[in-house]
C-alpha cells in the first residue's frame, strides 16, 4: 500500500520542476476549472446537464472527484445511451487496426479505430462537453505561453478477453496531453491508478515533486489493483477524466498520473479524448492548433450546465449559472 511513509520514499528521489525551454503556464491553469473549487474527494458530487447530440433530449449526469494528485474525477452517465451506441457502430464502421504505442508501452488484444473530430458530429459533441467542463479559458486561446490547444481524434479501443494495456503516460515531454477523457462504451474492465493520492494533505505535501519515471515504475510494480492507489471500474456511459501535466511545470509530466487498463473480463469496449495544450518554444511558436479548437466551437453550441454542488443528497450550494 502507498502509505505516508512509502511515499515519502518515493519522492526522495523527487526535485522541484526542471528547467525547461518550454514557456512555464500560470500556476493553476493546468488543472481543473473554478467550479471544482471545494468539492471533496469522494464526499460530494456535482450534478450537471447536457444536450444529447443525437436526440436533444437532456443528459443528467454527475461527477465525482476521485483523486487530488493527478486530479481524477468519475463522470456518472456523461454519454446517453444513443452516443454511446453511436461511437461504437462509428467505429466498427471505420475498421480496426491492431493498436500500436509509441514508446514500447506493452498493450495486448486490443484493435483501434480513429473517428474525426470534424467529421464525426458525435466525438464533437462530446469533446465540446468535455472542454466547457474540465478545462480553463487559459489553455484555450493563444496567449505569452501557449498558442492554444485541440483535442485530438477521438481513439475508440476494443479488447478481447484478457486484453490489457500495462502501466504507462498518456503524455510526454514532446506530447503535452494535459488532459484525458476515457469513456466507457459497454462498462467493461478497470482503470488501475496505482500512484494516486486521494488525501488532499497528502498531495499537498509534495506540491511541486515528481519522481523520476524509472523510480515511479518501480514503486507501482510493487502495489496491487483493488489495493493500493485507485482502482475504477465505470457503468457504460460513463467516463473517467484526470490531468497528466505537473501543476507549475513547463510541460514535465505528472509522474503520479500512471495508469493501466487491467486485464479485460471479456470484451471491453472504450474511448479516449485527449486535449493537447501547444506551449511556446523560445520567440516563435507552433501554429494552427487553435484553430481545429475554434471550428469546433463554431460548429457546435450546446452548452453544458451547471446545476448545484451536493454533498451525497443534500444541497451544498445553489449556483444555476451555465458556464
Amino acid at each position: 500500500m502507498l502509505t505516508a511513509t512509502s511515499l515519502s520514499l518515493l519522492m526522495l528521489a523527487c526535485s522541484t520542476a526542471a528547467a525547461s525551454a518550454l514557456a512555464t503556464p500560470p500556476r493553476g491553469v493546468l488543472g481543473p476549472p473554478a467550479h471544482f473549487d471545494g468539492l471533496k474527494v469522494g464526499s460530494q458530487f456535482l450534478s450537471v446537464s447536457r444536450e444529447c447530440s443525437i436526440t436533444g433530449a437532456a443528459v443528467n449526469f454527475e461527477v465525482v472527484k476521485l483523486a487530488s494528485r493527478p486530479a481524477c474525477f468519475h463522470i456518472g452517465g456523461l454519454l446517453s445511451a444513443a452516443e454511446y451506441n453511436q461511437i461504437v457502430a462509428a467505429a466498427d464502421a471505420a475498421g480496426t487496426d491492431q493498436a500500436t504505442t509509441a514508446g514500447g508501452d506493452a498493450r495486448n488484444n486490443c484493435g483501434v479505430a480513429w473517428l474525426p473530430l470534424v467529421s464525426d458530429d458525435t466525438a464533437t459533441a462530446v469533446s465540446v462537453a468535455c472542454e466547457q467542463l474540465f478545462l480553463q479559458p487559459d489553455v484555450l486561446e493563444p496567449s505569452s505561453w501557449t498558442n492554444g490547444g485541440r483535442f485530438e481524434n477521438m481513439q475508440v479501443l476494443k479488447y478481447t478477453e484478457g486484453g490489457e494495456f500495462k502501466l504507462h503516460y498518456d503524455a510526454n515531454e514532446q506530447e503535452h496531453r494535459m488532459l484525458t477523457v476515457l469513456l466507457y462504451l459497454n462498462g467493461v474492465g478497470e482503470t488501475w491508478f496505482p500512484l494516486a493520492l486521494r488525501d488532499p494533505a497528502d498531495a499537498a505535501s509534495v506540491e511541486n515533486q515528481n519522481p523520476p519515471r524509472v523510480a515511479a515504475l518501480a514503486a507501482a510494480r510493487q502495489l496491487l489493483p483493488r489495493r493500493d492507489g485507485l482502482t475504477v471500474a465505470p457503468k457504460i456511459g460513463d467516463a473517467v477524466a484526470f490531468y497528466n501535466l505537473l501543476d507549475g511545470g513547463a510541460g514535465q509530466v505528472d509522474r503520479l498520473s500512471l495508469h493501466a487498463g487491467l486485464p479485460a473480463p471479456g470484451v471491453k469496449s472504450v474511448a479516449a479524448l485527449w486535449y493537447h495544450v501547444d506551449l511556446k518554444q523560445g520567440e516563435m511558436g507552433r501554429r494552427g492548433s487553435a484553430v481545429l479548437h475554434m471550428r469546433l466551437r463554431a460548429r457546435h453550441g450546446s452548452r453544458v450546465r451547471y446545476f448545484r454542488a451536493v454533498v451525497r443528497g443534500a444541497n451544498l450550494n445553489d449556483r444555476p449559472e451555465a458556464f
